[in-house]
Protein backbone atom coordinates (compact mmCIF):
# COMPACT_ATOMS: atom_id res chain seq x y z
CA UNK A 1 0.00 0.00 0.00
CA UNK A 2 1.39 3.43 -0.90
CA UNK A 3 1.93 6.17 1.68
CA UNK A 4 -0.95 8.15 0.15
CA UNK A 5 -3.29 5.18 0.43
CA UNK A 6 -2.18 4.49 4.01
CA UNK A 7 -2.81 8.12 5.01
CA UNK A 8 -6.24 7.97 3.37
CA UNK A 9 -7.15 4.89 5.43
CA UNK A 10 -6.00 6.46 8.69
CA UNK A 11 -7.96 9.66 8.11
CA UNK A 12 -11.13 7.77 7.22
CA UNK A 13 -10.93 5.94 10.55
CA UNK A 14 -10.86 9.28 12.36
CA UNK A 15 -14.10 10.29 10.66
CA UNK A 16 -12.57 13.05 8.50
CA UNK A 17 -13.86 13.48 4.96
CA UNK A 18 -11.14 12.47 2.55
CA UNK A 19 -11.10 12.03 -1.20
CA UNK A 20 -9.59 8.57 -1.83
CA UNK A 21 -9.86 8.09 -5.55
CA UNK A 22 -9.03 4.81 -7.17
CA UNK A 23 -6.57 4.81 -9.99
CA UNK A 24 -7.62 3.68 -13.44
CA UNK A 25 -5.70 0.44 -12.91
CA UNK A 26 -7.55 -0.22 -9.64
CA UNK A 27 -10.96 0.35 -11.27
CA UNK A 28 -9.93 -2.11 -13.96
CA UNK A 29 -8.86 -4.60 -11.27
CA UNK A 30 -12.29 -4.44 -9.64
CA UNK A 31 -14.04 -4.74 -13.01
CA UNK A 32 -11.93 -7.77 -13.89
CA UNK A 33 -13.24 -9.54 -10.79
CA UNK A 34 -16.88 -8.46 -11.10
CA UNK A 35 -17.14 -9.33 -14.80
CA UNK A 36 -14.80 -12.24 -15.53
CA UNK A 37 -16.55 -15.26 -17.06
CA UNK A 38 -13.61 -17.59 -16.54
CA UNK A 39 -11.59 -16.13 -13.68
CA UNK A 40 -7.97 -17.33 -13.63
CA UNK A 41 -7.66 -17.20 -9.85
CA UNK A 42 -5.98 -13.93 -8.90
CA UNK A 43 -8.80 -11.45 -9.54
CA UNK A 44 -10.37 -11.77 -6.08
CA UNK A 45 -7.02 -11.45 -4.28
CA UNK A 46 -6.16 -8.39 -6.37
CA UNK A 47 -9.32 -6.63 -5.16
CA UNK A 48 -8.58 -7.61 -1.56
CA UNK A 49 -5.14 -6.01 -1.94
CA UNK A 50 -6.70 -2.64 -2.83
CA UNK A 51 -8.26 -2.61 0.63
CA UNK A 52 -10.54 0.05 2.09
CA UNK A 53 -10.27 2.37 -0.91
CA UNK A 54 -12.35 -0.16 -2.91
CA UNK A 55 -15.28 -0.19 -0.46
CA UNK A 56 -17.21 2.71 -2.02
CA UNK A 57 -17.03 1.17 -5.50
CA UNK A 58 -17.97 -2.29 -4.21
CA UNK A 59 -20.86 -0.76 -2.23
CA UNK A 60 -22.20 0.69 -5.48
CA UNK A 61 -21.65 -2.65 -7.23
CA UNK A 62 -23.88 -4.34 -4.65
CA UNK A 63 -26.81 -2.47 -6.21
CA UNK A 64 -25.93 -4.09 -9.53
CA UNK A 65 -24.36 -3.19 -12.88
CA UNK A 66 -25.24 0.16 -14.44
CA UNK A 67 -28.26 0.26 -16.80
CA UNK A 68 -25.86 0.81 -19.71
CA UNK A 69 -23.91 -2.33 -18.89
CA UNK A 70 -27.09 -4.35 -18.53
CA UNK A 71 -28.38 -3.07 -21.88
CA UNK A 72 -25.08 -3.98 -23.57
CA UNK A 73 -25.24 -7.48 -22.09
CA UNK A 74 -28.83 -7.96 -23.22
CA UNK A 75 -27.80 -7.04 -26.75
CA UNK A 76 -25.01 -9.64 -26.57
CA UNK A 77 -27.42 -12.29 -25.28
CA UNK A 78 -29.88 -11.58 -28.09
CA UNK A 79 -27.09 -11.89 -30.66
CA UNK A 80 -25.99 -15.19 -29.07
CA UNK A 81 -29.56 -16.52 -29.24
CA UNK A 82 -29.99 -15.61 -32.91
CA UNK A 83 -26.72 -17.25 -33.98
CA UNK A 84 -27.07 -20.49 -31.99
CA UNK A 85 -27.48 -23.69 -33.95
CA UNK A 86 -29.63 -25.57 -33.30
CA UNK A 87 -31.96 -22.89 -31.94
CA UNK A 88 -32.63 -23.03 -28.17
CA UNK A 89 -35.81 -24.72 -27.01
CA UNK A 90 -36.97 -21.62 -25.13
CA UNK A 91 -38.21 -18.28 -26.54
CA UNK A 92 -35.68 -15.48 -26.95
CA UNK A 93 -37.25 -13.41 -24.17
CA UNK A 94 -36.89 -16.29 -21.69
CA UNK A 95 -33.30 -16.98 -22.78
CA UNK A 96 -32.28 -13.33 -22.42
CA UNK A 97 -34.11 -12.88 -19.11
CA UNK A 98 -32.35 -15.85 -17.51
CA UNK A 99 -28.87 -14.80 -18.69
CA UNK A 100 -29.54 -11.21 -17.61
CA UNK A 101 -30.58 -12.40 -14.14
CA UNK A 102 -27.43 -14.55 -13.84
CA UNK A 103 -25.21 -11.66 -14.97
CA UNK A 104 -26.63 -9.25 -12.37
CA UNK A 105 -26.61 -11.83 -9.56
CA UNK A 106 -22.97 -12.78 -10.22
CA UNK A 107 -21.97 -9.10 -10.17
CA UNK A 108 -23.72 -8.51 -6.83
CA UNK A 109 -22.41 -11.75 -5.32
CA UNK A 110 -18.80 -10.93 -6.11
CA UNK A 111 -19.13 -7.41 -4.71
CA UNK A 112 -20.40 -8.93 -1.43
CA UNK A 113 -17.56 -11.46 -1.31
CA UNK A 114 -14.92 -8.75 -1.77
CA UNK A 115 -16.45 -6.56 0.93
CA UNK A 116 -16.22 -9.56 3.25
CA UNK A 117 -12.58 -10.10 2.23
CA UNK A 118 -11.71 -6.48 3.02
CA UNK A 119 -13.68 -6.40 6.28
CA UNK A 120 -13.83 -3.55 8.75
CA UNK A 121 -16.63 -1.27 9.91
CA UNK A 122 -17.35 0.40 6.55
CA UNK A 123 -17.43 -2.84 4.60
CA UNK A 124 -19.73 -4.49 7.16
CA UNK A 125 -22.03 -1.45 7.11
CA UNK A 126 -22.28 -1.71 3.30
CA UNK A 127 -23.20 -5.40 3.57
CA UNK A 128 -25.81 -4.69 6.25
CA UNK A 129 -27.38 -1.93 4.12
CA UNK A 130 -27.59 -4.36 1.21
CA UNK A 131 -29.28 -7.01 3.38
CA UNK A 132 -31.76 -4.46 4.74
CA UNK A 133 -32.54 -3.30 1.16
CA UNK A 134 -32.89 -6.79 -0.36
CA UNK A 135 -36.54 -6.30 -1.34
CA UNK A 136 -36.08 -2.82 -2.78
CA UNK A 137 -33.10 -3.96 -4.85
CA UNK A 138 -34.99 -7.11 -5.89
CA UNK A 139 -32.11 -9.42 -5.03
CA UNK A 140 -32.39 -13.06 -6.05
CA UNK A 141 -32.57 -15.56 -3.16
CA UNK A 142 -29.01 -16.77 -3.82
CA UNK A 143 -27.69 -13.19 -3.57
CA UNK A 144 -29.49 -12.61 -0.24
CA UNK A 145 -28.06 -15.87 1.09
CA UNK A 146 -24.54 -14.92 0.01
CA UNK A 147 -24.71 -11.46 1.61
CA UNK A 148 -26.05 -12.93 4.86
CA UNK A 149 -23.29 -15.54 4.98
CA UNK A 150 -20.48 -13.12 4.06
CA UNK A 151 -21.70 -10.63 6.68
CA UNK A 152 -21.81 -13.32 9.38
CA UNK A 153 -18.33 -14.60 8.60
CA UNK A 154 -16.79 -11.13 8.22
CA UNK A 155 -18.22 -9.88 11.52
CA UNK A 156 -17.21 -12.97 13.52
CA UNK A 157 -14.75 -12.35 16.36
CA UNK A 158 -11.25 -13.54 15.68
CA UNK A 159 -10.58 -16.68 17.76
CA UNK A 160 -7.77 -16.19 20.25
CA UNK A 161 -7.12 -19.90 20.45
CA UNK A 162 -8.43 -23.23 19.16
CA UNK A 163 -12.13 -23.57 18.40
CA UNK A 164 -14.09 -24.38 21.52
CA UNK A 165 -16.92 -26.02 19.59
CA UNK A 166 -16.21 -28.72 17.01
CA UNK A 167 -18.67 -29.34 14.20
CA UNK A 168 -19.32 -32.95 13.25
CA UNK A 169 -19.15 -32.20 9.51
CA UNK A 170 -18.73 -28.98 7.56
CA UNK A 171 -20.28 -30.52 4.40
CA UNK A 172 -23.61 -32.06 5.47
CA UNK A 173 -26.22 -33.22 2.98
CA UNK A 174 -29.47 -31.28 2.79
CA UNK A 175 -31.69 -32.34 5.68
CA UNK A 176 -28.92 -34.03 7.66
CA UNK A 177 -28.61 -33.50 11.40
CA UNK A 178 -25.41 -31.62 12.21
CA UNK A 179 -23.79 -32.00 15.63
CA UNK A 180 -21.78 -29.37 17.43
CA UNK A 181 -19.54 -30.97 20.04
CA UNK A 182 -17.57 -29.19 22.77
CA UNK A 183 -13.92 -29.96 23.27
CA UNK A 184 -12.50 -31.37 26.47
CA UNK A 185 -11.59 -27.99 27.95
CA UNK A 186 -14.97 -26.30 27.43
CA UNK A 187 -18.12 -26.68 29.51
CA UNK A 188 -21.56 -25.87 28.03
CA UNK A 189 -24.39 -24.44 30.13
CA UNK A 190 -27.50 -25.24 28.06
CA UNK A 191 -28.00 -21.60 27.02
CA UNK A 192 -26.29 -22.06 23.66
CA UNK A 193 -28.01 -20.91 20.47
CA UNK A 194 -27.33 -21.85 16.85
CA UNK A 195 -28.01 -19.72 13.77
CA UNK A 196 -27.53 -20.95 10.21
CA UNK A 197 -27.00 -17.71 8.29
CA UNK A 198 -28.42 -17.96 4.77
CA UNK A 199 -31.21 -20.45 5.58
CA UNK A 200 -34.82 -19.47 4.80
CA UNK A 201 -36.06 -21.74 7.59
CA UNK A 202 -34.61 -20.18 10.71
CA UNK A 203 -36.90 -22.27 12.91
CA UNK A 204 -35.28 -25.46 11.56
CA UNK A 205 -32.38 -24.54 13.81
CA UNK A 206 -34.22 -25.36 17.02
CA UNK A 207 -32.02 -27.81 18.88
CA UNK A 208 -33.15 -31.32 18.02
CA UNK A 209 -31.03 -33.27 20.50
CA UNK A 210 -29.08 -32.36 23.62
CA UNK A 211 -26.36 -34.46 25.20
CA UNK A 212 -23.79 -33.68 27.85
CA UNK A 213 -21.32 -32.52 25.24
CA UNK A 214 -23.30 -31.70 22.09
CA UNK A 215 -26.28 -30.03 20.45
CA UNK A 216 -27.70 -30.64 16.98
CA UNK A 217 -29.53 -28.77 14.21
CA UNK A 218 -30.80 -29.48 10.70
CA UNK A 219 -28.94 -28.46 7.54
CA UNK A 220 -31.89 -26.87 5.72
CA UNK A 221 -31.29 -24.56 2.77
CA UNK A 222 -30.57 -24.57 -0.94
CA UNK A 223 -27.21 -26.07 -1.87
CA UNK A 224 -24.16 -23.92 -1.22
CA UNK A 225 -22.24 -22.05 1.47
CA UNK A 226 -23.55 -21.01 4.91
CA UNK A 227 -22.22 -19.72 8.21
CA UNK A 228 -23.03 -21.47 11.49
CA UNK A 229 -23.01 -19.06 14.44
CA UNK A 230 -22.80 -20.62 17.90
CA UNK A 231 -23.51 -18.14 20.70
CA UNK A 232 -23.86 -18.05 24.47
CA UNK A 233 -21.73 -21.08 25.13
CA UNK A 234 -19.31 -21.61 27.98
CA UNK A 235 -18.25 -19.36 30.83
CA UNK A 236 -17.90 -16.50 30.09
CA UNK A 237 -20.41 -16.63 27.23
CA UNK A 238 -18.65 -16.79 23.85
CA UNK A 239 -19.47 -16.72 20.15
CA UNK A 240 -17.90 -18.32 17.12
CA UNK A 241 -18.82 -18.66 13.44
CA UNK A 242 -17.97 -21.71 11.37
CA UNK A 243 -18.26 -22.01 7.55
CA UNK A 244 -20.55 -24.81 6.39
CA UNK A 245 -21.50 -26.10 2.94
CA UNK A 246 -24.77 -27.95 2.25
CA UNK A 247 -24.27 -30.58 -0.47
CA UNK A 248 -26.86 -32.50 -2.56
CA UNK A 249 -29.44 -34.37 -0.47
CA UNK A 250 -29.95 -38.06 -0.12
CA UNK A 251 -33.64 -37.24 -0.54
CA UNK A 252 -35.18 -37.20 -4.03
CA UNK A 253 -38.69 -36.25 -5.12
CA UNK A 254 -41.17 -39.01 -5.96
CA UNK A 255 -43.76 -39.82 -8.60
CA UNK A 256 -47.25 -41.08 -7.75
CA UNK A 257 -45.95 -44.64 -8.29
CA UNK A 258 -42.96 -44.26 -5.93
CA UNK A 259 -44.61 -42.11 -3.26
CA UNK A 260 -43.32 -43.00 0.25
CA UNK A 261 -45.83 -44.11 2.87
CA UNK A 262 -46.77 -41.80 5.73
CA UNK A 263 -47.81 -44.16 8.52
CA UNK A 264 -49.88 -43.37 11.61
CA UNK A 265 -46.65 -43.45 13.64
CA UNK A 266 -45.01 -40.88 11.37
CA UNK A 267 -47.95 -38.43 11.36
CA UNK A 268 -46.65 -35.31 13.05
CA UNK A 269 -43.09 -35.76 11.79
CA UNK A 270 -41.70 -32.71 9.99
CA UNK A 271 -40.23 -33.40 6.56
CA UNK A 272 -37.96 -31.07 4.60
CA UNK A 273 -37.61 -31.19 0.82
CA UNK A 274 -35.44 -29.47 -1.77
CA UNK A 275 -37.18 -29.57 -5.15
CA UNK A 276 -35.06 -28.78 -8.21
CA UNK A 277 -35.85 -26.30 -10.95
CA UNK A 278 -37.45 -27.78 -14.04
CA UNK A 279 -38.88 -26.23 -17.22
CA UNK A 280 -42.35 -26.51 -15.67
CA UNK A 281 -43.72 -26.84 -12.16
CA UNK A 282 -42.04 -29.30 -9.79
CA UNK A 283 -43.93 -31.82 -7.69
CA UNK A 284 -43.68 -34.52 -5.04
CA UNK A 285 -46.06 -37.24 -3.79
CA UNK A 286 -46.75 -39.01 -0.46
CA UNK A 287 -49.09 -41.95 0.25
CA UNK A 288 -51.40 -42.55 3.23
CA UNK A 289 -53.13 -45.91 3.97
CA UNK A 290 -54.62 -45.72 7.49
CA UNK A 291 -55.98 -48.91 9.09
CA UNK A 292 -58.53 -46.79 10.99
CA UNK A 293 -60.50 -43.76 9.84
CA UNK A 294 -58.20 -40.76 9.99
CA UNK A 295 -58.59 -37.03 9.43
CA UNK A 296 -55.31 -35.37 8.54
CA UNK A 297 -54.20 -31.84 7.80
CA UNK A 298 -51.22 -31.34 5.52
CA UNK A 299 -49.42 -28.00 5.85
CA UNK A 300 -46.58 -26.99 3.55
CA UNK A 301 -44.30 -23.98 3.95
CA UNK A 302 -42.11 -23.04 0.99
CA UNK A 303 -39.48 -20.43 0.30
CA UNK A 304 -40.60 -17.65 -2.04
CA UNK A 305 -43.70 -15.52 -2.49
CA UNK A 306 -45.66 -18.00 -4.63
CA UNK A 307 -47.12 -20.76 -2.40
CA UNK A 308 -47.08 -24.46 -3.09
CA UNK A 309 -50.43 -26.17 -3.78
CA UNK A 310 -51.68 -29.34 -2.07
CA UNK A 311 -53.87 -31.86 -3.91
CA UNK A 312 -55.42 -35.15 -2.79
CA UNK A 313 -55.95 -38.18 -5.07
CA UNK A 314 -57.22 -41.74 -4.78
CA UNK A 315 -54.32 -44.13 -5.34
CA UNK A 316 -55.57 -46.46 -8.08
CA UNK A 317 -56.74 -45.52 -10.52
CA UNK A 318 -55.27 -42.06 -9.96
CA UNK A 319 -58.24 -39.73 -9.54
CA UNK A 320 -58.35 -36.18 -8.19
CA UNK A 321 -60.63 -35.95 -5.16
CA UNK A 322 -62.75 -32.96 -6.14
CA UNK A 323 -66.50 -32.47 -6.15
CA UNK A 324 -67.95 -30.61 -9.15
CA UNK A 325 -69.38 -27.27 -8.01
CA UNK A 326 -70.95 -24.22 -9.60
CA UNK A 327 -68.38 -21.76 -10.87
CA UNK A 328 -68.30 -17.99 -11.29
CA UNK A 329 -66.17 -15.48 -13.15
CA UNK A 330 -64.58 -12.94 -10.80
CA UNK A 331 -63.69 -9.48 -12.10
CA UNK A 332 -61.90 -6.96 -9.89
CA UNK A 333 -58.88 -4.79 -9.24
CA UNK A 334 -55.87 -4.74 -6.91
CA UNK A 335 -55.08 -1.45 -5.15
CA UNK A 336 -52.60 -0.29 -2.50
CA UNK A 337 -53.35 1.28 0.87
CA UNK A 338 -53.96 4.64 -0.85
CA UNK A 339 -56.40 3.15 -3.34
CA UNK A 340 -53.94 3.40 -6.22
CA UNK A 341 -54.12 0.56 -8.80
CA UNK A 342 -51.29 -1.98 -8.73
CA UNK A 343 -50.24 -3.48 -12.05
CA UNK A 344 -48.48 -6.84 -12.47
CA UNK A 345 -49.85 -8.17 -9.17
CA UNK A 346 -50.65 -11.88 -8.94
CA UNK A 347 -54.18 -12.93 -7.95
CA UNK A 348 -54.70 -16.56 -6.93
CA UNK A 349 -57.86 -18.32 -5.70
CA UNK A 350 -56.72 -20.16 -2.56
CA UNK A 351 -56.82 -23.91 -3.10
CA UNK A 352 -56.60 -23.66 -6.89
CA UNK A 353 -53.54 -24.13 -9.09
CA UNK A 354 -54.44 -21.20 -11.36
CA UNK A 355 -53.70 -17.50 -11.08
CA UNK A 356 -53.81 -14.32 -13.11
CA UNK A 357 -51.86 -11.06 -13.28
CA UNK A 358 -53.33 -7.56 -13.13
CA UNK A 359 -52.94 -5.18 -16.05
CA UNK A 360 -51.44 -1.67 -15.81
CA UNK A 361 -54.71 -0.38 -14.33
CA UNK A 362 -54.72 -3.09 -11.62
CA UNK A 363 -57.61 -5.00 -13.23
CA UNK A 364 -57.98 -8.79 -13.40
CA UNK A 365 -60.49 -11.49 -14.36
CA UNK A 366 -60.64 -15.10 -13.12
CA UNK A 367 -62.76 -17.60 -15.06
CA UNK A 368 -64.34 -20.72 -13.58
CA UNK A 369 -63.79 -20.09 -9.85
CA UNK A 370 -65.83 -22.50 -7.65
CA UNK A 371 -68.74 -20.59 -6.09
CA UNK A 372 -68.98 -22.73 -2.96
CA UNK A 373 -67.54 -22.23 -0.45
CA UNK A 374 -67.12 -18.50 -1.00
CA UNK A 375 -63.91 -17.99 -2.97
CA UNK A 376 -60.88 -16.61 -1.12
CA UNK A 377 -58.44 -14.69 -3.29
CA UNK A 378 -54.81 -13.94 -2.49
CA UNK A 379 -53.26 -10.78 -3.99
CA UNK A 380 -49.49 -10.46 -3.90
CA UNK A 381 -46.58 -8.65 -5.47
CA UNK A 382 -42.93 -8.22 -4.56
CA UNK A 383 -42.49 -5.23 -2.19
CA UNK A 384 -46.08 -5.62 -0.95
CA UNK A 385 -47.57 -7.62 1.89
CA UNK A 386 -49.91 -10.29 0.45
CA UNK A 387 -53.62 -10.01 1.30
CA UNK A 388 -56.41 -12.59 1.36
CA UNK A 389 -59.99 -11.50 0.62
CA UNK A 390 -63.21 -13.54 0.80
CA UNK A 391 -65.31 -12.73 -2.26
CA UNK A 392 -68.94 -11.72 -1.67
CA UNK A 393 -70.65 -12.93 -4.84
CA UNK A 394 -73.44 -10.35 -4.62
CA UNK A 395 -70.96 -7.63 -5.57
CA UNK A 396 -70.53 -6.73 -9.21
CA UNK A 397 -66.81 -6.07 -8.76
CA UNK A 398 -64.31 -6.67 -5.97
CA UNK A 399 -61.28 -4.74 -4.83
CA UNK A 400 -58.26 -6.45 -3.24
CA UNK A 401 -56.00 -4.27 -1.10
CA UNK A 402 -52.29 -4.89 -0.57
CA UNK A 403 -49.83 -2.81 1.45
CA UNK A 404 -46.19 -2.09 0.71
CA UNK A 405 -43.68 -4.15 2.69
CA UNK A 406 -40.08 -5.39 2.59
CA UNK A 407 -41.06 -8.99 1.78
CA UNK A 408 -39.59 -10.23 -1.50
CA UNK A 409 -39.20 -13.45 -3.46
CA UNK A 410 -35.79 -13.77 -1.82
CA UNK A 411 -36.95 -13.47 1.79
CA UNK A 412 -40.58 -14.65 1.89
CA UNK A 413 -42.05 -17.88 3.19
CA UNK A 414 -45.45 -19.01 1.82
CA UNK A 415 -47.85 -21.38 3.56
CA UNK A 416 -50.72 -23.60 2.41
CA UNK A 417 -52.77 -26.24 4.24
CA UNK A 418 -55.40 -28.83 3.29
CA UNK A 419 -57.49 -31.25 5.38
CA UNK A 420 -58.89 -34.64 4.30
CA UNK A 421 -60.79 -37.46 6.03
CA UNK A 422 -59.54 -40.89 4.93
CA UNK A 423 -61.71 -44.01 5.52
CA UNK A 424 -60.16 -47.07 7.13
CA UNK A 425 -58.31 -49.20 4.56
CA UNK A 426 -58.43 -46.51 1.86
CA UNK A 427 -55.39 -45.24 -0.01
CA UNK A 428 -54.82 -41.54 -0.68
CA UNK A 429 -52.04 -39.65 -2.40
CA UNK A 430 -50.93 -36.19 -1.35
CA UNK A 431 -49.35 -34.10 -4.11
CA UNK A 432 -47.23 -31.00 -3.45
CA UNK A 433 -47.19 -28.82 -6.55
CA UNK A 434 -44.62 -26.01 -6.62
CA UNK A 435 -44.65 -23.29 -9.31
CA UNK A 436 -41.28 -22.95 -11.00
CA UNK A 437 -39.55 -19.70 -9.98
CA UNK A 438 -36.13 -20.12 -11.55
CA UNK A 439 -34.36 -21.73 -8.61
CA UNK A 440 -34.44 -24.51 -6.04
CA UNK A 441 -37.42 -24.41 -3.68
CA UNK A 442 -36.99 -25.41 -0.05
CA UNK A 443 -40.14 -26.87 1.52
CA UNK A 444 -41.29 -28.04 4.94
CA UNK A 445 -44.20 -30.52 5.15
CA UNK A 446 -46.12 -31.34 8.31
CA UNK A 447 -48.95 -33.89 8.28
CA UNK A 448 -50.89 -33.96 11.54
CA UNK A 449 -54.09 -35.50 12.86
CA UNK A 450 -56.40 -33.50 15.17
Amino acid sequence: MSNTRALCAVLSLTGLLVSCRLSKAEYETIDAWLLCDECVGHEREAVRAIGGAAIHTLDQALVGPSPGRVANKEAQFKQMYRTMSPAPAVPETTYVRELRSNYIAKYQYRAAVSLGDIGGRRALAALQRALDSAAVREYRPDVVKAIDVVLALASAPRPSGPLTGLIGTTTPRFGDTVRLVRNASQSWTGNETVTLHGSAFADSLLVRRWALDSLAFLAIGSLGDYAVALAWFGQPAGRQVIPLQIVPPGYGSHTSATAPLITADSVGVTRYMLLPTRPGDTTDFFRLEPTESLTVTAAVTSSGVTPATLRWYTCAPLSLLTTPTATVNVIGAVVDERGEPIGNAQVTPIGMAVSTTTDSAGRFMLVGVPASPLPRLRAQKIDFRPSVTTVQLVADRIQLGITRTTVSEATALSRHASTLSIPAGACRLLQILVPSTGGQRTLRLRVRSP
